[in-house]
């Protein structure tokens, strides 16, 4: 899936809303998040969806496969 817009149109505050990130705290919203039809527990969510930010930073020495392992496991940790 792709997220498209202008700067400053609200990708980045729609994501970390969507996927409930401490960087979205003040954001307001309302409505139910739904998967399928159901509202999921936060922590089933997060195993089946998450992001990686545009401005996370690749280190150069890894495979493309150890970076995806790391980014993975840093979406895990919040």
């Amino acid at each position: 899936m792709a997220l498209m817009g202008p700067s400053g149109s609200g990708k980045t505050t729609l994501l970390n809303l969507l996927a409930r990130r401490q960087s979205a705290r003040g954001a307001l919203a309302s409505g139910d998040l739904l998967v399928d039809g159901h509202v999921l527990a936060l922590d089933t969510f997060r195993s089946l969806a998450s992001y990686v930010e545009q401005e996370d930073v690749l280190i150069g020495a890894l495979t493309a496969r150890e970076t995806m392992d790391i980014a993975a496991s840093l979406s895990r940790s919040e």
